[in-house]
């Protein structure tokens, strides 16, 4: 008992692997930046607020610069993010 398996202990290295958490922060929260949202037949550009800290690819909330919208959108850039509608 209370012995594991050397499978047992790679594939819970390789989870925990995968769950580790980016050290390397983009988008900051209160930064400035642009979403652009895009579907066939318009393109949208708003000005935002970044509500939380980001890294490329990951998905945070931000903000219209009154804080009346809140967006979901995707980390592009430290100045750009790409959201749908």
């Amino acid at each position: 008992m209370g012995r594991e398996t050397d499978a047992a202990r790679v594939s819970t290295a390789a989870v925990n692997a995968s769950f580790k958490p980016s050290t390397g922060v983009t988008m900051h929260a209160g930064a400035h930046a642009t979403l652009v949202m895009d579907d066939a037949r318009s393109h949208v550009q708003v000005s935002v607020i970044s509500l939380e800290n980001g890294s490329v690819g990951h998905r945070i909330r931000v903000a219209s610069p009154d804080h009346k919208q809140v967006y979901v959108a995707e980390v592009i850039s430290a100045s750009l993010l790409k959201g749908s509608y």
